[in-house]
């Protein structure tokens, strides 16, 4: 049982999708329309580049679909079968230190949680996770998010 959070994307880890793909796979086919609010299981990885070090990961989907993701397009829901499942397991221990970046973008977010049980402080370096799950965990929670904000870098003069 996988208890580090975030769960890692490997084969046997179920995986969330949201919004679903329309129209996915490779530009000369074939084609595929994944539902929304659709889980499954990865199932295979591979490295179809040998100079790039990318990971093409194969979901099985729970309703017999199976289609290819590379990792930034998957939600890894460790080993629940639904993302509500997956969201029960975290428990917001401890207030959020949320870091943007000067022009204000996110840059990563350390925060104190309970998952699966199992306590750890943890730094999320994935803009989706946190603004589309951990956010709103905090604030149900109670859980202070502090926001610190990374100054501009100040421009070196040039000599003339």
């Amino acid at each position: 049982m996988q208890t580090t959070f975030p769960p890692p994307l490997s084969v046997g880890s179920r995986v969330w999708t949201g919004n679903g793909y329309r129209d996915h796979g490779p530009l000369d086919g074939p084609k595929i329309d994944i539902a929304p609010n659709t889980g499954g299981a990865i199932i295979r990885t591979e490295r179809p580049y040998y100079t790039i070090d990318t990971v093409l990961y194969t979901v099985q989907w729970d309703n017999g679909q199976v289609s290819k993701h590379y990792s930034n397009g998957l939600f890894c829901i460790g080993r629940y079968q639904t993302r509500s499942e997956f969201e029960a397991a975290i428990n917001v221990t401890g207030p959020a230190e949320l870091t943007l970046g000067p022009q204000g973008g996110f840059r990563h977010v350390k925060i104190a949680l309970e998952y699966d049980g199992h306590p750890q402080d943890v730094e999320i370096y994935d803009r989706g996770l946190w603004f589309g799950c951990l956010e709103a965990l905090a604030k149900n929670h109670g859980a202070a998010i502090n926001i610190i904000g990374l100054p501009a870098k100040t421009r070196k003069k040039r000599s003339t």
